[in-house]
């Protein structure tokens, strides 16, 4: 059995090749019983006829229409509307999220406080504020911060005048 596979691959590859050599001497010989039609040198339609030829102009001083669509480009999104201001978003969760600014729901609760919030990512970040570990500290006073947004705002509030 353990000859098995190196036996098929050897058939396999003869019967390949087999393949590929039936499949050139049919399309050469195709090519012999019936060439290729020939592709007239400039295509003449009904545009070119209604174009004018200037004799001192350049093939490279005349641009090129832009070729028809191909139905590859990229369609316009559809848009996510709020229906109490208007803000058009590209994604129906955005919408559902930027709904709760109006509405005042906060489904996101942490663990470890009262604390509610409308956003999970603002959750996430405020779960933070309950880490032991406090890397950011104040250089006026002893007091750290997990994080250094809330170091910011700290020094803004308590250390700087108006």
């Amino acid at each position: 059995m353990d000859n098995f596979w190196p036996l098929n691959a050897l058939l396999f590859s003869v019967w390949m090749g087999h393949y590929y050599r039936t499949q050139q001497l049919i399309a050469a010989n195709l090519a012999q019983v019936a060439p290729p039609p020939e592709v007239p040198s400039a295509p003449t339609t009904p545009q070119d006829e209604r174009t004018p030829s200037t004799p001192n102009c350049s093939s490279s001083d005349v641009s090129p229409e832009s070729p028809p669509s191909s139905g590859s480009e990229k369609k316009p999104r559809k848009r996510f509307e709020c229906p109490e201001c208007g803000a058009s978003v590209s994604r129906k969760f955005l919408l559902t999220g930027h709904m709760r600014i109006h509405t005042g729901e906060k489904p996101f609760a942490c663990r470890l406080c009262p604390k509610r919030f409308a956003d999970a990512s603002n959750l996430r970040v405020h779960e933070k504020t309950h880490s032991p570990e406090k890397t950011f500290q104040c250089t006026h006073c002893e007091k750290r911060f997990a994080l250094s947004i809330y170091l910011k705002k700290h020094v803004k509030r308590k250390h700087q005048k108006p």
